[in-house]
């Protein structure tokens, strides 16, 4: 398929099914990719200008919600559908950890390389490398 072909109902129609599938992420980076590259035939003569470039409009991004939270009646069940799960030891600790120190997931990243030592009675210590 020639590169001038590619119109905005034909990237639209072929990239629904991410959307429909609600695999966001892919979806905003196929379409910044494709359009980048349709800028870079602009660029280099082969198409006349970006027929795709409003193409993202059609797909709205799902609004987030920031650092969620469970109320603590609730803690309970989560805690015995976590124990129930089919997750692995390391994430079902790992999640239990984050719960107890209350780190968020990205400063998590930060203790690489660091020891931790869980005291008895869940007081906790990081020891500098």
């Amino acid at each position: 398929m020639p590169i001038s072909a590619i119109t905005p109902k034909l990237v639209i129609e072929t990239l629904t099914p991410l959307k429909e599938r609600g695999i966001n992420d892919t979806l905003q980076r196929v379409v910044r990719l494709l359009n980048e590259i349709l800028n870079f035939a602009v660029n280099g003569g082969l198409i006349e200008f970006n027929q795709c470039v409003n193409v993202a409009s059609s797909f709205s991004a799902p609004t987030t919600e920031n650092n969620p939270t469970i109320r603590p009646e609730l803690l309970p069940e989560f805690l015995s559908d976590l124990r129930d799960s089919n997750s692995s030891m390391q994430v079902k600790l790992l999640i239990k950890w984050q719960l107890l120190t209350m780190v968020r997931p990205k400063n998590r990243l930060a203790q690489n390389g660091r020891k931790l030592i869980l005291i008895k009675n869940y007081g906790l210590f990081l020891l500098k490398r």
